[in-house]
């Protein structure tokens, strides 16, 4: 039986090191426009130096308001290896306007979109929304004019992926798990898609105004941040329960040194070690 073992302030210092390990992948969106609803079906902005989320101020005449804003993003993550595990990502947005008299904080969220979508030549300053051109997504149109959304407004996973909670203008950080599940699945080969952003839509004067990649303030552009580990060699998941938590760490420990063919040498270099521990770390929580 294997007696060594490592000491708790090895562990930890480990354990501190191990970020080590992980490389940062950042990118601007190489698509992004906004939609404008849910009267008309004929109104975006692809070339717009904003998107737009919520819901603004009702205009007197219901039978003609175009009140909610909702807008699409996507993100180029082909950068990331296709072996990589995702351990978080989030996306850095910058708000440019709120209503001086409106909810406060308003909460947007982000989904992940089921269908592609184009982005085309509109132009929009304001909320109110521009003739859509021909490619570009409307609240009726994945690609304006031949080719609908099944749903109105969008098609997209009822459960958001992140979310952030607006106050006033300046930068917000969309923070959540499902973001960097949905990047992990894009990196392994479905379809990227983006996600829509879509703010509270039961209240007036929700509205958010964010930078879109089209803005010229190239500081304040949105960005994606996505922390990744290579894969191991072996699954992290040393004890076969389908996750990677503590009872894999507790055999990993077990295994620390010299070793020939144990579960711990996640690297298969014949030595458990810390670069082992960091592949643990990085693939923490994730169900294989």
């Amino acid at each position: 039986m294997k007696t060594d073992f490592l000491p708790l302030a090895v562990s930890f210092t480990l354990a501190l090191a191990s970020p080590a390990v992980a490389e940062t992948y950042e990118a601007i969106p190489d698509r992004d426009t906004a939609m404008f609803g849910p009267i008309a079906d004929d109104l975006s902005s692809g070339a717009g130096t904003a998107l737009f989320i919520g819901r603004r101020t009702d205009p007197g005449d219901q039978a003609q308001a175009n009140t909610l804003l909702r807008s699409l993003i996507r993100f180029d993550v082909s950068g990331i290896p296709a072996d990589a595990v995702v351990i978080s990502a989030k996306v850095r947005i910058q708000v440019i306007r709120r209503p001086q008299d409106g909810v406060f904080p308003a909460p947007i969220s982000f989904h992940r979109s089921l269908a592609d979508w184009g982005e085309s030549s509109s132009f929009s300053p304001g909320g109110r929304g521009a003739p859509a051109a021909t490619g570009d997504a409307t609240w009726g149109y994945r690609f304006f004019p031949t080719e609908a959304w099944t749903t109105p407004g969008g098609d997209y996973v009822d459960d958001a992926s992140g979310s952030a909670a607006i106050a006033g203008t300046g930068p917000y950080f969309i923070e959540g798990p499902g973001l960097a599940a949905d990047v992990q699945s894009w990196i392994e080969g479905e379809p990227n898609h983006g996600w829509i952003l879509i703010g509270d839509e039961s209240v007036e004067k929700t509205a958010c105004k964010i930078t879109s990649r089209e803005n010229p303030a190239v500081t304040v552009l949105p960005r994606l941040i996505v922390e990744w580990a290579p894969k191991p060699a072996r699954p992290a998941d040393i004890n076969g329960d389908g996750i990677v938590n503590g009872a894999d760490l507790g055999l990993q420990i077990g295994d620390w040194g010299p070793c020939g063919d144990c579960g711990g040498d996640l690297d298969r270099n014949g030595v458990v070690n810390g670069s082992d521990l960091g592949l643990l770390l990085a693939s923490w929580g994730i169900v294989q």
